[in-house]
């Protein structure tokens, strides 16, 4: 894939902001000042990309909007940041999950395989976040600015897995979507709910034989100590929402607002260049402490195939997500 694809020309502009006492903003007396939260360490993508965001805002505002930037759960975590960012106590957060359980629609991001690549998100975001679930999540006073790149799911195994059949009586760590639990359960394998902080200890117990995991987190976790080998299944993307209280972005003049939009935007594209640099960099860390396992194409497919049993359910649950699904999937062939 080409990387002059995620290149993205933010305009600079200056712009001069009327300090506004409002819910949501902290006043300054010369300078509008906001409050960004997240859960992530400093040296993870995510972290990075945030402080790229609060620095673009800066600059295309010439200082007149600064943005604070309170990392690794310093405001609290996941769930509490969303709900400090929906009562307008801060103006910014990055989650992930968390935002299905406010605004449903959101679960259609949890479906394995169904984000192809890091050119089909920025393709879902444009033609199904934007229009169709944005509106939904400004209901419960939330913005979604952009998505930041966390990387593709793959399997982290005792043993190798090669086909659909590997699964059968595996006991996998997953975490966050059960229509990824339920394509294990399809597959014969039985899911198992454990924090990231559990992981090593459950996989040096035997409680677990395999993890559901990006590369990062392998590295991170360390249980390529435990587990040898690496099916790269990449059957889950992961998004990290950038959102905003509703209220402080109606709050922003309108070149204030458009300069927050385009540092936003910015910062997704570059996500999404560096999540491609940071999936080759992780795998030439692991180097020769795991086996890399690709499927054949037609395991794969079989995989896929299997994988939209777990799409019926969503559509069940869901009102209207059967429509949400069939539009996402005309956007890209599928693997």
């Amino acid at each position: 894939m080409s990387t002059s694809f995620f290149r993205w020309q933010a305009s600079s502009c200056v712009v001069a902001l009327t300090v506004l006492g409002c819910f949501g903003l902290h006043e300054a007396s010369a300078q509008t000042r906001l409050r960004l939260g997240h859960s992530y360490p400093p040296e993870s993508l995510q972290a990075a990309m945030a402080e790229r965001f609060v620095e673009n805002v800066g600059k295309a505002t010439g200082g007149a909007v600064r943005i604070e930037n309170y990392p690794s759960g310093q405001l609290g975590f996941e769930r509490e940041l969303l709900r400090l960012v929906m009562d307008g106590a801060i103006d910014f957060a990055l989650v992930q999950t968390s935002l299905s359980t406010v605004v449903g629609s959101f679960k259609l991001f949890e479906l394995p395989y169904l984000v192809q690549d890091r050119r089909n998100m920025a393709q879902l975001f444009d033609e199904i976040v934007r229009p169709g679930l944005a509106p939904l999540a400004r209901e419960q006073r939330l913005e979604v600015l952009a998505v930041i790149d966390g990387g593709f799911r793959q399997l982290n195994s005792k043993t190798p897995i090669k086909s659909p059949g590997d699964f059968k009586g595996l006991r996998i760590r997953t975490v966050g979507s059960a229509q990824v639990a339920s394509l294990f359960e399809f597959l014969g394998a039985q899911p198992v709910l454990l924090s990231f902080a559990e992981v090593l200890p459950a996989a040096r117990a035997g409680v677990i034989n395999a993890a559901d995991l990006p590369l990062s987190s392998i590295l991170a976790a360390r249980t390529f100590e435990t587990f040898p080998f690496v099916t790269l299944t990449d059957h889950l993307y992961v998004p990290v929402y950038l959102v905003a209280n509703a209220g402080t972005i109606q709050k922003l003049d309108e070149r204030s607002t458009r300069a927050l939009f385009e540092a936003a935007r910015d910062t997704m594209m570059t996500s999404f260049k560096q999540g491609e640099e940071t999936d080759r960099r992780d795998r030439e860390r692991l180097g020769d402490r795991v086996k890399f396992i690709e499927m054949n194409p037609s395991e794969k497919r079989l995989l896929v195939e299997i994988s939209r049993k777990s799409y019926d359910s969503l559509a069940s649950e869901l009102k209207g997500s059967s429509d949400l699904i069939s539009r996402a999937l005309r956007l890209g062939p599928r693997s």
